[in-house]
């Protein structure tokens, strides 16, 4: 449905610029777009998308201090104090390194490619408000226009009935011809100050009538439309979630644990260097995982 509006939205603003119609300046465009929540929610979203792409090139592993102390008491001897220290890290497996680094590379062309999007149907939607009051102004202009008209038939009507030269029902006619313009230039009029105030809420506060005309950007030199932005957005999302599927897949795997530790035992006299490779059991929670991601 989206694709389908704006894409009628875009034959919508060629007709109206084939015909002639006056189109807001450029930068009183571009400025209303940059001032919308939406566009700016989604440039917030590059900063976001720069964090994403570091956690994962960073993966979800951190160290691990571990601190021991102990009192030994042994039996017939004194009591010694005895210590251990050790650092653990968890370590990616090379093919998960690779998927993180491949969905950290897409997040930075993604959230461009959202913004493009966003601005594109802001741009489009600030241009149907104000072709919708364009047309709102003219119908008010014309209803104006047609009031004047109507109100000297009936003047002349009412003349004529009271000489003589028209009948009642000519007199009556002309009043409820009045009667019909005087509602519609209201409802016009009304329609097209909605239309002004949709454009101030918008981000343009001129009326649409008083603005310059300027003209809507042309066409590449082959005559081809340049991508849609959403097109891309699409791909780049599917992209995304099948390196999704693959890094859950590829999670049922553990990673291991490697770590160092130092230790003193019986006040110093021995001293300990450990290395230890812990690896943890997957059970049902990842293949659940994976089946969700799949």
């Amino acid at each position: 449905m989206t694709g389908f509006r704006l894409g009628m939205g875009l034959l919508l603003l060629g007709a109206m610029a084939r015909a002639g119609a006056p189109l807001p300046p450029e930068e009183d465009l571009r400025a209303a777009i940059e001032s919308s929540p939406a566009v700016q929610m989604a440039r917030a979203g590059l900063g976001e998308a720069t964090a994403t792409a570091n956690s994962l090139r960073a993966g979800p592993h951190e160290w691990t201090l571990r601190l021991e102390g102990q009192d030994r008491d042994v039996r017939g001897d004194r009591a010694y104090t005895e210590w251990y220290s050790g650092l653990e890290h968890g370590v990616r497996w090379f093919g998960k390194r690779s998927l993180d680094e491949a969905a950290a590379r897409l997040q930075g062309p993604l959230a461009e490619a959202q913004v493009a999007d966003l601005v594109r149907e802001q741009r489009i939607a600030l241009l149907e408000a104000w072709f919708d009051c364009l047309a709102a102004d003219r119908r008010a202009a014309l209803a104006t226009a047609a009031l004047a008209e109507a109100r000297a038939l009936d003047r002349i009507a009412s003349l004529r009935h009271q000489h003589g030269d028209a009948s009642r029902a000519e007199a009556d006619l002309a009043a409820a011809d009045l009667a019909a313009a005087e509602a519609e230039q209201a409802s016009a009029s009304a329609l097209a100050s909605g239309g002004v105030e949709a454009l101030r809420l918008m981000g343009l506060g001129a009326s649409c009538h008083a603005m310059p005309i300027d003209s809507l950007p042309r066409p590449s030199q082959d005559g081809t439309a340049p991508a849609s932005p959403a097109v891309t957005v699409a791909r780049l999302k599917a992209e995304e979630s099948q390196l999704a599927a693959q890094r859950a897949r590829a999670n049922q795997r553990p990673d291991p644990v490697v770590g160092v530790r130092l230790g003193s035992e019986l006040g110093g006299t021995d001293r300990l260097a450990m290395l230890s490779v812990s690896l943890p059991i997957g059970g049902s929670r990842r293949r659940a995982e994976t089946a969700a991601a799949m």
